[in-house]
């Protein structure tokens, strides 16, 4: 984290805190929001590193970004970003008078930070209903001259283990910032002491102050009381209690009276609180188990589908810097799905256009079939007419989509829309021109593409008639923003269930600079011709003479038919989507009926791309479906099926209560999947993760929602002793034990 001698001079001053104690990961850990300061024992020590740090006051850096940091500038000081973000407070204290007013003051904090001139006293946030008395309180102490900077929102402070401007000064931590989380209180004034004029007192009281004789045993008694009622066992809940006594008890307890108070409140505890005893047991219940990257991951039957999808597919991969392959699937459906538009189709009349979202993290590469997309369609050699499949990167209503498609030779269009998450936020607003956006996607998807499709408007000159269309969808967007973007209503509607998901996971791609080939195959561009040539019926004009809607073009698609072995197939999976659909509509649960209703037709959309895939000439048209094509077709359908299933679990919801439940459980399993990361597997996350999960809710509400999710056995406390740090009660979600 920082030089040698930096390293040197803080194990000196500090040996109990090694380096490795307080790297930047480690604060990561913690729940700290960290980015890079210059290098120590030069003038930029103290300042931030990256162009802006504006971003990390509201959101901290992902792991992969602070190990890239770390990998960059190995020598570099850190900082901590103050405020929610990290739920902290820091007194930076400039003197030795400012030290003594502030430990007259504020409260007592077992975490402190020795700087070349003072202290850095740190504190947990006391909430967001405390931003103008913190605002306030740091004001007035800058203008009565105190010495003391208070660092909150909008405000950072140097890391301990960083070195100063100076070269020799390291910035040493006094006391365990492992327990953090546990033991700092929130900031608070100290009661009788610190009611400064114009400053209204902290609307939270502090957890954490020094306990003089008086109060020392019923604090004591409260605290035993409180470890008792998480589940922790004696000789864990004694331990506990005697290290808080050794720090808040000024002078201690007796030991003899330490064991007598732990031992009588465990006796009154099981008398008089029962109930709240029983809601650590585990009967008929169990650890709800994280899934294992085999889980996480893509089938590789699926990856590698053969044919044109691979030969795009692989074009994608090496023509961008940095790609997952699940994503490059995503363009190449999508693609073929354009070209092959309405140019074959099922025996029930589906045809090959679909809804495609390339969901992951920012740098993940998501961007890239997007890319490949362009590259392919405006390629030297292409077909000229093949441009006419661009229907361009946004949409500014549903009529400029209808617009489009009304145009001459583009029936057949694709609509490629970056941040697709944004764009589904702006279809919300009654008065926005993209509102009926949504709607008319879900009318395209599904209705036969051979029938006109009609848009009436209160003046009949302004109809949208559209004689055939087949419109396609490749969407990006990162995870929070998409699934944050989407209600109850398109889940169970049936937009969210037309839409195949493809959504990354696993370990961050690197990005590659060498071995890109930008350039498309020839032979590749050449098939793609082929395709798009396909002769589909629409060149021959039919009139309508009964006075109805004329028809200008008409295509006539070529039917595939699935073989005798496929067709066996098909009936069976669509028996078991329809028992799971009359199991869920049972429950109430629409939103999941949605998707295993539209199983079937997702599956038949993506056999038939498979198809089109498969073709080595436009004389395998008359060959039927196999079973492996109408399989691949299932295989993608179903594993999209399931993590949107699991999606919708944990993002969608229908009340606001509903939504701070699934954000519980979402920054619970974020954190088991980091954890795991670093090669340690824990049952849960420690409260202060599910707090964080939680940052802005009403302290009341979070506290509805722990009690709420143990009643309804989602949620358990368990006491765990990680690999590093002390033993603590963790927060663990359960499942119903199998049979």
């Amino acid at each position: 984290m920082c030089s040698d001698t930096a390293a040197q001079a803080n194990n000196a001053v500090c040996e109990q805190h090694s380096m490795h104690e307080i790297t930047p990961t480690f604060l990561c850990t913690l729940g700290f929001s960290v980015f890079p300061l210059g290098n120590g024992g030069t003038p930029q020590a103290k300042r931030p590193r990256v162009p802006s740090w504006k971003p990390y006051q509201a959101e901290a850096p992902d792991d992969e970004q602070v190990e890239a940091w770390c990998a960059m500038w190995p020598e570099t000081n850190w900082a901590i970003a103050c405020g929610l973000v990290s739920n902290l407070v820091v007194a930076d204290c400039d003197s030795p008078q400012a030290l003594a007013w502030a430990e007259e003051h504020l409260c007592s904090t077992p975490v402190r930070v020795q700087t070349r001139r003072g202290w850095h006293l740190y504190y947990q946030h006391p909430g967001a209903d405390s931003l103008t008395w913190l605002s306030a309180l740091r004001k007035r102490l800058k203008e009565e001259g105190r010495g003391i900077d208070l660092q909150i929102d909008g405000f950072y402070v140097v890391a301990p283990g960083s070195l100063h401007e100076d070269g020799t000064t390291v910035y040493t931590l006094h006391g365990n910032l492992s327990t953090f989380r546990e033991y700092a209180p929130e900031f608070a004034l100290a009661h009788g002491k610190g009611n400064l004029a114009d400053v209204q007192a902290a609307p939270v009281a502090a957890t954490f102050c020094q306990i003089h004789p008086g109060g020392r045993h019923d604090r004591m008694l409260a605290h035993a009381g409180g470890l008792i009622r998480q589940g922790l066992e004696r000789d864990s809940v004694l331990a506990d209690t005697r290290e808080q006594n050794n720090i808040q008890c000024v002078p201690p307890l007796p030991d003899r009276e330490i064991v007598s108070i732990v031992d009588s409140t465990f006796k009154s505890e099981a008398r008089n609180h029962p109930q709240e005893q029983a809601l650590t047991a585990m009967d008929g219940l169990r650890l709800a188990s994280l899934p294992d990257a085999a889980a996480t991951a893509w089938p590789e039957g699926i990856l590698h589908p053969g044919g044109l999808l691979e030969q795009i597919m692989d074009y994608t991969m090496q023509s961008n810097v940095r790609t997952e392959r699940i994503f490059a699937l995503a363009g190449a459906v999508t693609l073929l799905g354009g070209i092959l538009g309405m140019r074959i189709q099922s025996e029930t009349g589906l045809t090959t256009n679909v809804y495609c979202m390339a969901i992951g993290n920012s740098s993940a590469g998501k961007d890239a079939p997007r890319k490949t997309l362009a590259r392919l369609i405006y390629a030297p050699g292409a077909d000229s007419t093949l441009a006419r499949l661009d229907g361009g990167a946004d949409a500014a209503s549903d009529t400029a989509i209808l617009n489009y498609l009304c145009r001459e030779g583009c029936q057949r269009a694709i609509f490629s829309l970056d941040e697709i998450g944004l764009f589904l936020k702006s279809t919300k607003s009654p008065n926005s021109a993209r509102a009926g956006v949504l709607k008319l996607l879900t009318e395209l998807y599904s209705s036969n593409g051979a029938t006109p499709y009609v848009k009436r408007y209160a003046s009949s000159d302004n109809d949208k008639t559209l004689p055939w269309r087949a419109l396609s969808i490749l969407g990006t967007s990162v995870p929070g923003e998409f699934w944050s973007a989407l209600c109850d209503g398109e889940a169970v509607n049936g937009f969210l269930a037309r839409c195949l998901i493809f959504e990354a996971s696993g370990a961050l791609v690197p990005p590659r600079f060498d071995g890109l080939h930008p350039d498309p195959p020839q032979e590749l561009v050449h098939r793609l011709n082929t395709l798009w040539a396909i002769e589909g019926g629409e060149h021959v004009p039919e009139i309508a003479a009964n006075g109805t809607v004329s028809l200008r073009v008409r295509p006539r698609p070529h039917i595939i038919a699935m073989d005798a072995e496929a067709r066996k197939l098909h009936a069976a999976r669509l028996a078991a989507h329809y028992a799971l659909q009359t199991s869920a509509e049972n429950a109430d649960d629409m939103a999941v009926a949605t998707l295993h209703g539209r199983a079937g037709e997702n599956a038949v959309k993506l056999a038939l791309v498979r198809f089109g895939s498969d073709m080595i000439s436009p004389g395998d048209l008359t060959r039927p479906m196999s079973p492996a094509q109408l399989a691949w077709g299932w295989q993608v359908a179903e594993e999209c099926l399931r993590r949107t299933e699991e999606q919708i679990r944990l993002n969608i919801h229908s009340s606001d209560f509903e939504a701070c439940i699934q954000k519980a459980i979402r920054g619970i399993r974020k954190f088991q999947a980091e954890e795991r990361r670093k090669g340690r597997e824990v049952p849960g996350a420690p409260r202060w993760i599910v707090e964080r999960s939680l940052r802005g809710v009403p302290t009341r509400i979070v506290q509805e929602v722990f009690l709420k999710m143990a009643r309804q056995n989602i949620l358990r406390e368990l006491p765990f002793k990680p690999s590093r740090g002390r033993a603590a009660t963790y927060f663990c979600l359960v499942e119903d034990a199998a049979d």
